[in-house]
């Protein structure tokens, strides 16, 4: 099963997408980036979904810094302060998507399917 590490400092959105995500994917969360770079050297992910404003270092630092380590990691962006200048700078730091607060969790996950695929087993109807 894919793992993805969920970096937000609300709460409830950090309980949520991890709700919404467990039954495809292993869920790590984290409060902050510099929490979701700690968590980043002791367990390997296959994605991130981090949120952009943030106490400390922002999400927008944290995409960087994360294309600069591992340019190959899927970073997805969700913020409440989108505008076309800064989806066109999480671009061409490799942000592989974005979504605008408020979002429906199931459009996360239904991002992370298409971009990485699912493991979970769906029963056939006999």
């Amino acid at each position: 099963m894919k793992s993805i590490l969920v970096v937000d400092d609300e709460k409830l959105i950090r309980w949520s997408l991890c709700e919404a995500l467990r039954k495809d994917f292993i869920v790590f969360t984290a409060e902050s980036a510099e929490e979701g770079l700690n968590l980043l050297g002791r367990v390997p992910v296959d994605a991130v979904v981090t949120d952009l404003k943030m106490p400390g270092m922002s999400g927008v630092d944290f995409a960087a810094e994360l294309h600069e380590r591992s340019p190959e990691l899927p970073v997805f962006a969700i913020s409440a302060y989108a505008s076309d200048p800064l989806v066109k700078l999480l671009r061409s730091m490799g942000v592989r998507g974005f979504l605008s607060k408020p979002f429906q969790t199931s459009e996360v996950r239904d991002l992370l399917v298409k971009h990485l695929g699912s493991d979970r087993r769906v029963a056939a109807s006999a």
